[in-house]
């Protein structure tokens, strides 16, 4: 911390000075040409006035200069090939737009203005722009910001209120991912279509047009279809997926735990028939009872583990067959389970759904009463092809894609959630998405698979869940680095339900963006993790002492006194984030770093729609 009191915002003495030294000089000269006189003193006094007034000038110019810097900067654009250009050049760092590490002396500057007449020091300057420019303009000298990449994988979170420009933030870094060539995934809860044109003008320029995946629940006819229960390692893992998504403040409530028992029967019922579970599989078995997946899942152990089942089981039949009641078979191939196939050769998945079909029916649906609006959302109209696609379908004609296809073949998908037309169901689909990757992330940590993979979140607090902190808490080591944008804390409070789950969220983000921001807890939250720092200020005091009772006016003392005092305060003041003006944004990154910066606006004449995609064309060709 430089220990010189610097008084920046004063009237620019330097200025008479220079003016009064380049006076003297030009009289110097004067004197030489009209006055009889030794020349030889004033062209040494002429020359030592020029000097200093040159001195004293260069000062002047600079403080004037970093005056004007108070009004700020426009918006600026930046053209995408030379964007390209500019961040091609080391893929090890990425590009945080332009602007200076905010430091003691910015913050000093920034008290110092705050005791003063903004307008006059800003020049009254008018402005189309919302926003205090001259926060940024404390620093008259600002240069490109880069951060090396391996800073960010600890995570980042971008605050910002509508408009401030999370989506020009998204550009900048979804961009710089492509061009590395690394999948990433992009969830958008509103269906922002300027951020599907990043996502999909960035695979043009990285040369890789094919590796554009678009989804989108309204647009079902240019949408790739996205199976959530494709990859898994072992079958607890689908129920474990949609438990995760049913409402309960503690995660171990009795609902929960016996929805996710049911699904777990289902899912190894499936396995066991050797049908693949979907989303569309289970509301079949949940809504309409497992007695036909319990037939099929009798005779298919029947098989494995009793050939000559079929002979044997005669006698059941006929005696099941006399009585009434349509589940015949089904009784009589339980019972032959029983007597006959239980005590050598158990199944796991043939008892659950036994336990489950011979469950109290009233009792069975107030249990998964939570379970059944979740899947009849993720299942019904359009959804049901495309989140349960059916691979081997003659009529299938959109393309298929999963979790982990998404990252081993380095695809860059755009997730549009549609929450504006419905928001419920828009939700789910994060949801149950983000659960599908956090499984995923697993399988990866795993297998010492270390890979990058981008995720990025746009208007998180509508999609976060437990899968996906866990995510951020443990999926750094499979390679997964967030980056999720919402507009303020209580977004995260009203979302998770408490204000402890919000904050782990927060807690797991190493970096911190702020754009502008309107709430107070929110601000308060981002200026604890700017941290604190000194400002100087000088106290002047001045005192009059006179002798009581004493006639004589001149018997009296009296002081003045100047002292340098320090206080300590917020190294970016919390009031000044609700002032920042559009695109411009406070940052603390690589672990302590505080950056204050401005994004550009990329512009290009490419200008993608989601049919201009490969297949798209393919598909309305033929």
């Amino acid at each position: 911390m430089d220990n010189n009191y610097e008084m920046l915002w004063r009237p620019t003495f330097e200025a008479h000075a220079a003016f009064a030294w380049l006076g003297g000089s030009i009289a110097s000269g004067a004197i030489v040409f009209t006055a009889d006189l030794p020349l030889g003193p004033f062209y040494y006094m002429g020359g030592f006035a020029l000097l200093m007034s040159i001195v004293r000038g260069s000062k002047a110019v600079v403080h004037w200069r970093t005056k004007r810097s108070l009004k700020g900067y426009e918006l600026y654009f930046m053209e995408a090939k030379r964007f390209v250009k500019l961040t091609s050049k080391d893929m090890s760092k990425v590009w945080f737009g332009r602007g200076f590490d905010w430091k003691q002396t910015h913050a000093q500057r920034m008290y110092e203005i705050s005791k003063r007449d903004i307008k006059e020091l800003s020049f009254n300057e008018k402005r189309k722009e919302m926003g205090a420019p001259w926060i940024h303009g404390v620093e008259p000298n600002e240069k490109n910001v880069f951060v090396p990449n391996k800073h960010l994988e600890g995570h980042t979170i971008i605050f910002g209120t509508t408009g401030a420009g999370k989506t020009r933030a998204f550009d900048l870094l979804i961009t710089q991912a492509v061009l590395r060539g690394e999948p990433v995934v992009i969830i958008d809860p509103k269906g922002d279509k300027d951020l599907r044109r990043t996502a999909q003008r960035a695979c043009h320029l990285a040369g890789r047009p094919e590796a554009f995946v678009h989804f989108h629940p309204a647009f079902k006819r240019f949408s790739y279809c996205i199976d959530p229960c494709h990859n898994w390692n072992r079958s607890t893992e689908i129920p474990s997926r949609l438990a995760t998504l049913i409402p309960s403040e503690t995660g171990m409530d009795p609902f929960v735990s016996f929805s996710w028992m049911v699904l777990n029967h289902i899912a190894n019922g499936l396995i066991m028939v050797e049908e693949r579970p979907t989303l569309v599989n289970l509301r079949r078995y949940v809504e309409g009872g497992p007695e036909s997946l319990l037939i099929r899942t009798l005779k298919a152990h029947f098989n494995l583990v009793h050939p000559s089942w079929t002979a044997d089981i005669e006698l059941l039949m006929k005696r099941f067959k006399g009585e009434r009641g349509p589940s015949n078979e089904v009784k009589a191939l339980m019972e032959f389970y029983l007597q006959f196939i239980e005590k050598e050769n158990p199944s796991d998945a043939v008892s659950g759904l036994m336990s489950m079909y011979n469950h109290e029916r009233d009792h069975f649906s107030k249990m998964v009463a939570s379970l059944m609006p979740l899947l009849n959302m993720l299942t019904s109209g359009d959804l049901r092809d495309l989140l349960s696609p059916d691979m081997e379908a003659k009529e299938q004609t959109n393309p298929i894609t999963d979790s982990m296809r998404m990252i081993n073949e380095n695809q860059v998908v755009y997730l549009g959630l549609d929450s504006l037309s419905d928001g419920t169901v828009g939700s789910a689909i994060g949801s149950i998405i983000l659960a599908d990757l956090t499984a995923v992330a697993g399988e990866r940590y795993n297998n010492d698979k270390n890979g990058r993979v981008n995720i990025f979140i746009d208007e998180a607090a509508e999609v976060v869940n437990d899968p996906m902190i866990q995510m951020m808490n443990k999926g750094r080591g499979a390679g997964f680095q967030l980056t999720v944008a919402t507009q303020s804390f209580p977004d995260f409070v009203a979302r998770m339900g408490n204000e402890d789950k919000a904050r782990k969220v927060l807690a797991n983000a190493n970096n911190l963006v702020s754009l502008r921001i309107k709430d107070g807890t929110t601000q308060e939250f981002v200026t604890e993790t700017f941290g604190k720092t000194i400002v100087r200020q000088i106290m002047q005091t001045q005192n009059t002492n006179a002798i009581s009772g004493d006639r004589d006016p001149t018997n009296w003392t009296g002081g003045y006194g100047e002292r340098l005092i320090e206080t300590e305060m917020d190294l970016f003041p919390a009031d000044l984030l609700s002032s920042l003006p559009n695109l411009e944004y406070i940052a603390s990154v690589s672990g302590g770093r505080i950056i204050k910066g401005r994004f550009p606006i990329l512009t290009s004449d490419i200008n993608p729609s989601p049919e201009d995609m490969p297949w798209v064309k393919s598909y309305l060709h033929d």
